[in-house]
């Protein structure tokens, strides 16, 4: 199969990067041939530089990297931005003929961020950052970029914060956590670098009571979008900003590099994202169930359906849109008339067409894809309609339609190729040219495992499949409970 343009972002965790969306939607609004992925990265350099070797010969064209690899995704480079040299790590991986390169868009993510609150006119005296780890050092950059005469770190642990201003120069001093309400009242931006204010953490008590009424207060958090620290200067009407502001100008540098244009944030795209977060974590829980040909996705979808879960199948879903009075039926007779049997899409006929016209398969997506897609949200707000505690969506196609991140979990099941095989070449009408030309389409084993959230392998007794099956299935009701 020729694929698009892949990028991706790695981390621990990573399930819940708002990334792919953002990348999806620049993919589509430039209409442009590409799809970006998520992949986990256990907490180790081992793991770390395995998964970058992996993604370069799998053909990606960068990645980017969040905690806790932007040391490793620095250290693994051989060429670097003046922004990566500054400080140190690394958040954007691109992958050249001449090695890897390594950049920080995080200061960039944050100056674009502030630019949008802030004018010329402002005052620039004295910058407050809250926190000293994870991003502060690139909040601090950018803040000394714009021209903040003085740059104080405060930290829980003033030793971290110490650690800061030995080791970058545009960090001024730093200060004790006890001190922060005696220097409100001079700061001209207070910027919240901690964890402070997430879901399952204590709001930041920080009183903005006594700040300038010119006052800037920024927090790099965006779940949730407002923080008790931004809703305090929202009510005492200071001027704002938050984390997912930043998210999206630090994304457009990674886009620029790897499908080469450069892409706009826009209004548009800040409201689809806000749409995106205040819908995560609504029932039904959906997953994903995908995998090659023969490797049994109806026998895991068959035992998930026992245990409760309601299941939709992609296959099915096409079937109906062929029958007479399909949606399909009046797209494809336009461009695939030899293919349209008594007012129906004749599914031998297509594919015989299909195998003598293979380049054609882009455009069959094109047009039945977005119908596959309205069936299976029709079929996902009828199961929020009954309380369905979580949906099955077998989709063979999900990581190369670029859907993998539309989904709480995916599930990738597999098996040895021989039994493959042997299941796909015992059903009716099927020959080795067939099986050949749908692998062709289908990505490789190996990377839609790499991929996955979950791996259950089908090629053993009915007894053990059932029961990985059964042990995934509870362990993914009981992280959603947690979450």
């Amino acid at each position: 199969m020729t694929f698009t343009k892949k990028a991706g972002v790695i981390g621990s965790p990573v399930k819940h990067s708002v990334s792919p969306f953002i990348h999806e939607y620049w993919l589509k609004q430039y209409q442009l041939q590409g799809v970006y992925y998520k992949a986990f990265c256990p907490d180790t350099d081992e793991n770390f530089n395995d998964l970058i070797e992996k993604l370069i010969s799998l053909g990606y064209s960068g990645v980017n990297v969040t905690l806790p690899h932007k040391k490793r995704a620095y250290a693994i480079a051989n060429s670097f931005s003046k922004t990566a040299i500054a400080l140190g790590v690394a958040n954007t991986l691109t992958f050249t003929q001449n090695g890897i390169h390594a950049d920080n868009t995080d200061a960039y993510g944050f100056e674009q961020s502030i630019k949008e609150v802030i004018s010329d006119t402002d005052k620039k005296s004295l910058a407050l950052v809250l926190g000293a780890g994870g991003a502060a050092p690139a909040v601090c950059f950018a803040l000394h970029k714009a021209g903040f005469q003085k740059i104080i770190v405060a930290n829980r642990s003033n030793g971290k914060a110490q650690n800061l201003v030995k080791a970058f120069s545009f960090i001024t001093t730093s200060c004790l956590w006890s001190d922060i309400d005696t220097l409100v009242p001079d700061a001209d931006i207070i910027v919240n670098c901690t964890s402070l204010g997430m879901p399952g953490s204590a709001d930041l008590d920080v009183s903005l009571a006594d700040a300038k009424d010119s006052a800037i207060v920024a927090d790099i958090i965006y779940i949730p979008l407002e923080t008790g620290l931004v809703k305090a200067a929202r009510q005492r009407g200071l001027r704002t900003t938050n984390g997912l502001s930043m998210l999206m100008h630090q994304a457009t540098t990674g886009f620029y590099s790897w499908y080469g244009k450069k892409p706009e944030v826009s209004a548009r795209l800040e409201a689809y994202l806000i749409d995106v977060l205040e819908n995560r974590g609504n029932l039904p829980i959906k997953i994903g169930l995908t995998g090659s040909i023969g490797m049994g996705k109806s026998t895991a979808a068959k035992v998930l359906a026992k245990m409760g879960a309601a299941v939709w199948d992609a296959d099915t879903a096409v079937h109906r849109l062929y029958q007479a009075g399909g949606a399909a039926v009046p797209v494809l007779k336009e461009y695939f008339p030899d293919v349209i049997l008594e007012d129906a899409v004749s599914r031998d006929l297509l594919s015989k067409h299909l195998m003598e016209n293979p380049d054609e398969f882009k455009l069959l997506e094109r047009l039945v894809h977005p119908l596959v897609a309205i069936n299976r949200e029709k079929f996902i707000k009828e199961a929020t309609r009954q309380n369905v505690q979580a949906v099955i969506l077998d989709v063979p196609l999900l990581f190369e339609t670029g859907q993998s991140h539309h989904f709480d979990e995916v599930i990738v099941v597999t098996a040895d190729l021989d039994i493959r095989k042997e299941r796909v070449l015992a059903r009716p009408g099927m020959t080795e040219k067939k099986l050949a030309s749908i692998v062709s389409r289908q990505m490789s084993e190996e990377e839609k495992i790499l991929l996955a959230d979950h791996v259950i392998r089908t090629d053993g007794t009915h007894e053990e499949t059932a029961t990985e099956i059964e042990s995934v299935f509870h362990k993914i009701l009981d992280n959603h409970e947690k979450s």
